[in-house]
């Protein structure tokens, strides 16, 4: 579906869709080929197919949506008549106009992703015990998930999410899951 709107968007050219078909398919395939092959693959080919698919599968649920409101775009105008004659009239312009404000849009939600993602979230709560522990004393538990360690979250990220546990001077850690990706390889040859 995501495929056929984005053929059908672009300029009807045969050298365009050659190209967006097969970066299409490689970009949607590039996870699996790394799931699937990457203990067979040199690891900065495998390391490559990680990255683009995981980042794929990230905006993968953006660029459906925006693919839906395509649709419901040209729905409306088929039931309503929403868009205006410059429209109607250049409506292969406006089908690539649409296109490129998509790939604008995944590109500033990408900016905006990465920028949380370098930034980890410290949430601190204050507990109380709910039962008689003896003298009352203090802890400090600091709770990690979903480091997702791989191709894709690699040593020196690690290094610095270490750094930000250990300066909360912790007195136990509790991993809660999601620690290695799918490939431990990576993990070992990092």
């Amino acid at each position: 579906y995501i495929f056929l709107r984005g053929w059908q968007a672009l300029p009807d050219k045969s050298w365009i869709h050659l190209i967006y078909t097969f970066l299409f398919v490689l970009v949607s395939l590039s996870i699996f080929m790394a799931i699937f092959l990457g203990s067979r693959l040199p690891a900065w080919l495998t390391l490559v197919f990680e990255q683009a698919g995981g980042y794929y599968m990230i905006l993968f649920l953006f660029i459906l949506a925006g693919t839906i409101l395509g649709d419901i775009l040209r729905l409306a105008n088929y039931y309503f008549g929403i868009f205006p004659e410059v429209v109607i009239s250049h409506y292969a312009q406006a089908k690539l106009i649409y296109f490129g404000f998509v790939l604008v849009a995944l590109a500033v939600l990408s900016i905006i992703g990465f920028a949380r993602f370098s930034k980890p979230v410290l949430v601190k709560m204050e507990m109380e015990a709910a039962a008689d522990i003896g003298k009352p004393t203090d802890l400090t538990v600091v709770a990690v998930s979903d480091i997702h360690l791989g191709n894709v979250i690699r040593k020196e990220r690690l290094v610095k999410w270490v750094e930000l546990i250990n300066r909360q001077n912790p007195d136990i850690i509790l991993m809660v899951g999601d620690i290695i990706d799918h490939s431990y390889r990576a993990v070992v040859l990092q």
